[in-house]
């Protein structure tokens, strides 16, 4: 019988706190649109060091170069990954930032001040520019603002995030509840308070260019800063824990009860995501800063995994993510440090499946041997002989039984089965594999040979 690692990702499980699929993801036959086999995430290829430890705050691209916030200073790279630190500084050191550009300048806010870059970093000191900036967005030639505790978002002045009117403002109140983020999206205004969504668009008003759009109220909020846009529309983690997709102007969830297990163990309040597409998956990745935790949806199936990094399960190392040319960067937590993502890149960090029970109709089975399907001969320089990890549980993931070792190929080892033998009898058992070390990471199915007993 089959033992279902593959199909069962984001499936029915005994219970929420039973899943994990972490580090890989399914991908879909283009027949049947059915998953046939989880593949390993993206590995982390060092692109650029800009030489200051500690954490990449955001990372922009603007013309031929992008640019870095790593603590509290200002960095411009090159396409070789040369970073050269540029003069001025921000007020904080910490936590997520946002950017954005126009024609020539480039916009920082990080929940104090705002800042302009043109040739170096200044902060801007217009009067009318008011305190607190919590989320930055641009459209139609203005640099747009909301700021804490407040429901109103202020527009700069044409091309220029120097200049500022305390009259140029807008208020989200339809509810009285504070805004939390803004984005702009098809030239359309999304600002998200802590329990209701609004939209606004550009029509032109002389008084105030921006309007709200009649029927575009949405009775959700928004927990962190964790609104991205990514395939022609709009995704967020709301204030109730789950995570929203935007068709059209009615929200619908597409967070799964297992990824809703795990958000609600989790503090929210300081959550960011980012979006980005490679070799054809579009993902939306959740990060979770307080616990070191990162989620992430592949939007084409559905299903959720987490993403960790080194062999101790460590919180991954994407903090931000900017795309650059065919490059698709991340930056580092805590280093100073900007990352490509490469799939011909493997990292130290485990990839572990668990599967759906192996008789959902609990009958009494014995396991005379169990037969996992993995990429073989995937060997390497690094890791010469790749081995995987075969565990299991009968009392609903409580409790496991000790590790058991399989090699999966050395180079050129491509009739290597991986096969484990008299695993006893159990009722509602649960399998898990972990593949540890820098190796390319497949699971296309799983084979169980054995007999049913008494109901």
């Amino acid at each position: 019988m089959k033992v279902d690692f593959v199909a069962g990702v984001g499936g029915r499980v005994i219970n929420s706190s039973a899943y994990k699929c972490q580090n890989l993801y399914p991908v879909l036959d283009n027949k049947s649109k059915k998953p046939f086999a989880l593949i390993g995430v993206p590995g982390l290829k060092e692109f650029s060091d800009t030489g200051y430890s500690k954490e990449v705050r955001g990372i922009h691209k603007f013309g031929d170069y992008f640019y870095a916030v790593v603590g509290e200073k200002f960095f411009k790279i090159d396409s070789d990954g040369n970073a050269v630190e540029q003069s001025g500084t921000l007020s904080t050191s910490s936590g997520i930032v946002f950017m954005e550009h126009n024609l020539t300048q480039i916009m920082i806010v990080d929940g104090t001040k705002g800042y302009i870059y043109v040739s170096s970093l200044e902060q801007i000191t217009d009067s009318d520019f008011p305190s607190n900036p919590i989320s930055l967005t641009y459209q139609d030639s203005y640099f747009i603002c909301v700021f804490a505790d407040t429901d109103a978002f202020y527009i700069s002045g044409a091309e220029d995030g120097t200049s500022w009117d305390a009259l140029e403002f807008a208020s989200a109140e339809a509810q009285p509840d504070n805004a939390f983020q803004i984005i702009s999206d098809h030239r359309e205004l999304w600002i998200f308070g802590e329990e209701t969504t609004e939209v606004f668009q550009n029509t032109g008003n002389a008084d105030f260019p921006f309007e709200r759009m009649q029927g575009a109220y949405i009775e959700k909020g928004i927990s962190g800063k964790t609104a991205s846009k990514h395939d022609n529309s709009v995704f967020w983690l709301d204030n109730n824990g789950q995570v929203q997709r935007a068709s059209g102007y009615t929200p619908q969830i597409v967070s799964d009860r297992q990824a809703e297990y795990q958000i609600a163990k989790l503090t929210i309040s300081d959550a960011h995501s980012y979006t980005y597409t490679q070799e054809g998956h579009a993902f939306f990745v959740l990060v979770f800063p307080t616990d070191g935790k990162v989620l992430a949806l592949n939007i084409e199936t559905g299903a959720w995994h987490t993403r960790t990094s080194e062999i101790a399960d460590n919180r991954h190392r994407g903090n931000c993510f900017t795309m650059f040319g065919s490059k698709r960067l991340v930056g580092d937590y805590e280093n100073g440090k900007i990352y490509e993502y490469d799939y011909d890149t493997f990292d130290e960090s485990r990839a572990i499946a668990r599967a759906m029970v192996t008789d959902p109709e609990r009958y009494i089975m014995f396991h005379r041997s169990l037969e996992v399907e993995f990429a073989q001969g995937v060997g390497n320089s690094d890791i010469t002989d790749p081995q995987a990890i075969l565990k299991y549980s009968d009392d609903q993931g409580k409790t496991w039984s000790s590790e058991l070792w399989r090699d999966i190929g050395k180079v050129g080892e491509y009739e290597q089965r991986a096969r484990w033998f008299k695993l006893g009898r159990s009722r509602d058992r649960i399998y898990e594999v972990i593949l540890p070390g820098a190796f390319k990471k497949v699971i296309s199915g799983a084979t169980l040979h054995g007999e049913r007993g008494t109901h």
